[in-house]
């Protein structure tokens, strides 16, 4: 039989034993105040990161992002100009191949096959 517990979200399940062991030391004389200024804490400490974003940490992200994207575009456009090589030396093939290719035709012709 489900108790309910497990059809919780994944964040809830984590944060429910805790919840419950606050519930237990209230009734066994815990102040709530104590709790509510720990609870306070937390939100504050993990929220600060996101809501007051260090100036220089996003400077650093921001700066090594460009790095890795100028990496990356650096061997695109490697790749781009091997690319561009490679299709030259294929249409000259092609180019080859067909003049052999009507060059044949000419000598049939000529030989009436």
């Amino acid at each position: 039989m489900c108790s309910g517990f497990e059809m919780l979200p994944v964040g809830i399940k984590n944060i429910m034993p805790r919840i419950l062991l606050g519930s237990n030391l209230l009734k066994k004389g815990v102040s709530w105040g104590g709790l509510k200024g720990s609870v306070i804490f937390a939100l504050g400490f993990h929220s600060h990161g996101v809501l007051f974003p260090n100036p220089e940490r996003v400077l650093q992200e921001a700066t090594e992002s460009l790095a890795q994207a100028e990496s990356l575009s650096g061997e695109y456009y490697a790749q781009l100009d091997e690319l561009i090589e490679n299709k030259k030396v294929l249409d000259e093939a092609l180019q080859l191949y067909l003049a052999g290719l009507a060059e044949l035709e000419e000598l049939k012709e000529a030989k009436g096959l």
